[in-house]
């Protein structure tokens, strides 16, 4: 997003499934995912985002649980060209 007064870029980043807290957003966020994608698809790197999870115990309190979740690019339904910048859908002729 551009910022209508200063026109500084904002990049936003949402994931489902994944909590964005500011613990998280170190982990995960718009430079590293443009990384993962640009620089490091074919060797799979993986992601390990931390977060705490709140769910309630059997004797009726609730308790804060500590969770990993795993992030990795997926490219099932396309491919990059030689310039990394440009994708293309599978069946597409040059």
């Amino acid at each position: 997003m551009r910022h209508k007064i200063t026109g500084e870029i904002e990049h936003e980043l949402k994931l489902r499934g994944f909590t964005l807290d500011h613990a998280t957003s170190k982990v995960i966020n718009y430079h590293t995912f443009k990384t993962m994608v640009t620089e490091n698809y074919e060797t799979l790197e993986t992601l390990d985002a931390t977060y705490n999870r709140i769910q309630p115990s059997i004797k009726g309190h609730v308790k804060t649980i500590k969770c990993t979740k795993k992030y990795a690019p997926i490219f099932q339904k396309a491919f990059l060209g030689p310039d990394r910048n440009t994708i293309y859908p599978f069946g597409y002729k040059h």
